[in-house]
């Protein structure tokens, strides 16, 4: 029995979970991270800091860019 997508012709792809990149705020810690829990606020699973889903985010986007910038040096 095909399911209503097949029988239209469109593949029935699994859903996979979304995932951001955070880095923890917490200066001396810095790890990074794929999040999937879909709140504003999140744990770092090394130091147990709670980080702000969007500060996290934007923390890992300016290390990458630092990161990205070291390498063209």
């Amino acid at each position: 029995m095909l399911g209503a997508q097949e029988s239209r012709g469109e593949p029935d792809w699994v859903k996979v979970p979304k995932g951001e990149w955070l880095e923890c705020t917490y200066e001396r810690c810095g790890h990074q991270w794929q999040y999937f829990g879909g709140r504003s606020w999140a744990e770092c699973p090394v130091c147990h800091t709670t980080v702000k889903v969007s500060a996290g985010r934007r923390s890992y986007r300016s290390s990458s860019q630092r990161e990205s910038f070291r390498h063209l040096q």
